[in-house]
């Protein structure tokens, strides 16, 4: 088994498949008392590069941030936590927000790297 930090890198890089690394990382649970990994403007940027190119799904890109959004071991790049924050509340609740498409995700990207 893998430990928490490497399966949540994991987890944030969107490694597929990611069936082992989910079931591995609940064995830890949800809360934690410290920041194990910080997701980066980078990171998003590359899963929603991932998602305009074809390589994923919005159901995969929805997943992704549903697994994310609530993690007390997820930390933000401190210059875009409230961008980084808002982005991944969006994918991972697109129903009350907008549909995940190309169109989004370039947006979302020029959101995230402009500091917006």
């Amino acid at each position: 088994m893998e430990d928490r930090t490497s399966l949540l890198t994991r987890l944030v890089r969107y490694d597929l498949p990611l069936g082992d690394t989910v079931a591995q990382l609940r064995a830890f649970g949800w809360n934690s008392e410290e920041v194990l990994v910080v997701l980066t403007v980078g990171d998003v940027v590359q899963l929603l590069t991932r998602y305009v190119s074809g390589e994923l799904s919005a159901g995969q890109v929805e997943h992704w941030a549903e697994l994310l959004e609530m993690r007390s071991d997820l930390g933000y790049e401190a210059d875009s936590a409230v961008q980084l924050r808002a982005v991944l509340s969006g994918l991972a609740n697109p129903e009350e927000h907008e549909p995940i498409t190309p169109r989004l995700a370039i947006q979302l990207c020029r959101v995230v790297t402009s500091g917006v």
